[in-house]
């Protein structure tokens, strides 16, 4: 059993291997990660076996979900935040038969990246030359 001094320092080293490790162009080199690369990569961050990373993704992704599921939303200070959003009915075109269909209203999840993590693309995707950013929402 981990001490809580451990268990903290663990929790630090996750959140650091999470956020800079799976951030550099050398680990994704442009695919999309599944979750078996992200096990493998945080065991091999954190000196782990592979089926201790699995573990470690499965145990955080299901307690995400609960929390959204509970809560109805969940934050990651300068990582993000899910929420349950609700949209309403609508209309839309089926694109195949060219047909207006009805869209039911729904439950969907809503991702707002932080700032860190916007800090993060904008390091490795810079902005175009000659683009502005977009001006804050006045309230």
């Amino acid at each position: 059993m981990l001490s809580l001094t451990q268990r903290q320092t663990r929790g630090d080293n996750v959140s650091r291997a999470l956020f800079h490790g799976f951030m550099s162009v050398d680990t994704h080199q442009g695919k999309v990660m599944s979750k078996a690369a992200i096990a493998g990569m945080l065991a091999e961050q954190l000196g782990l076996k592979k089926a201790d990373g699995i573990a470690v993704v499965d145990t955080v992704l299901k307690g995400i979900e609960s929390v959204l599921l509970s809560q109805g939303s969940i934050t990651f200070v300068g990582f993000g935040s899910f929420t349950l959003t609700e949209r309403k009915p609508r209309r839309a075109r089926d694109i195949a038969s060219g047909k207006t269909i009805e869209l039911p209203a729904r439950t969907v999840v809503k991702f707002t990246p932080g700032a860190m993590l916007k800090e993060a693309v904008d390091t490795l995707y810079p902005p175009a030359a000659g683009t502005a950013k977009a001006s804050p929402k006045k309230r």
